[in-house]
């Protein structure tokens, strides 16, 4: 009996004895919840909740179990605080409602949303020749759409609606698109491909969290635009210094704007922009940044570390950093540096700030 216990005890105390797994233990934490709710899946004929965590701008769909939330009613925004469990491998498994730490109430102007609703599940059944159920858990009326709203469910179709939500009720405001499953991507998703030419430098986000996005234009003669996406473009990776002519596959939201880009064609001889004749503007948060160190100041979300030495800004920096304050920097990429060349915009007070950047011509894009 020896001989066989003494290697499972050895397994367990020092390799920990792989095939039992790691346990995870769980943990409460807050999450904010949208003012609606998605269908879960295509398959799916229940609604999720729309979750992020405080630290990202990203909406996910709550596609797991999300208990004990009874409270939640549609157009108010929550912060809640949840019991997250976890599978073996530390994704999140479930959450279960503890609290509600805030409720927002989204304004008239804010209170539109769409939904793609796939009605071969069931996420749509009719309750009489003027209502319907939404995933089993709200109503609206059909309107001046009830006719094809039938014949789309009749013939398995996926349906694009536009809503509004406020006080726990929601009013369907338009019927966006119905297609086949086949035909709704080229007929109602707003997915087109595109040639953007992408700048040689990137500029701050200004969402919650400080983030650098891309900018892009279509035609050498338009304006740069910022693309305020999280993941920027899918499966590209840009350098700065470098221009490139791209080939996209871009997504527009229900609102007109861009909400997904992925690259279908990379630009294999990008233009070397990466010396003193292409200077550019950019925008920074003073709160993202430290103090210079030997004349440098480090970059944030992959910007190059700066050199504020060679034209003596570094005081004048290292003081508007320490306020966390929002810069308006001129300068140029030279090797794996950006040299810093001028000052023109500094105040910690964003209002104020995006008036004096207003007065630039060359700073193009919205912020």
């Amino acid at each position: 009996m020896k001989t066989l216990w003494i290697p499972a005890l050895v397994c367990l105390t020092l390799t920990g004895c792989p095939e039992l797994g790691r346990e995870w233990t769980d943990k409460e934490e807050t999450l904010l919840v949208d003012y609606y709710k998605v269908q879960c899946d295509k398959d799916d004929s229940n609604l999720c909740f729309r979750v992020r965590e405080k630290s990202t701008d990203s909406w996910k769909t709550a596609d797991l179990p999300f208990t004990g939330f009874s409270s939640f009613a549609w157009g108010n925004r929550y912060s809640v605080t949840v019991n997250t469990s976890f599978n073996s491998s530390g994704k999140d498994s479930a959450y279960e409602f503890r609290s509600v730490e805030t409720t927002t109430a989204v304004s008239s102007a804010d209170e539109a949303f769409a939904l793609t609703l796939y009605t071969r599940a069931g996420v749509l059944t009719p309750l009489d020749g003027a209502n319907w159920s939404l995933g089993g858990e709200t109503t609206f009326a059909c309107n001046a759409f009830c006719a094809e709203i039938q014949n789309a469910v009749n013939a398995q179709y996926v349906l694009k609606l536009e809503f509004t939500a406020s006080a726990g009720a929601v009013s369907l405001k338009s019927l966006i698109c119905s297609a086949s499953e086949s035909d709704f991507k080229s007929e109602c998703s707003g997915e087109s491909t595109s040639k953007w030419t992408v700048a040689h430098f990137q500029s701050e986000c200004g969402l919650a969290e400080e983030a650098m996005c891309l900018l892009y234009r279509v035609n050498s003669s338009d304006d740069w635009s910022l693309l305020t996406l999280s993941d920027d473009i899918s499966n590209f990776t840009p350098v700065w210094g470098k221009q490139y002519d791209l080939t996209v596959v871009k997504t527009l939201s229900s609102g007109g704007s861009i909400s997904k880009a992925v690259l279908k064609e990379n630009d294999s001889n990008p233009d070397d922009k990466a010396n003193s004749t292409y200077p550019f503007k950019f925008i920074l948060r003073g709160s993202a940044l430290a103090a210079d160190n030997s004349g440098v100041i480090a970059g944030y979300d992959n910007t190059p570390d700066m050199n504020c030495n060679s034209n003596s800004l570094c005081t004048d920096l290292n003081n508007y950093i320490s306020d966390d304050q929002w810069l308006l920097l001129k300068g140029y990429v030279d090797g794996e540096q950006i040299m810093l060349q001028e000052i023109f915009c500094h105040d910690d007070v964003l209002a104020d700030f995006k008036e004096c950047v207003a007065d630039e011509s060359d700073v193009t894009w919205a912020f």
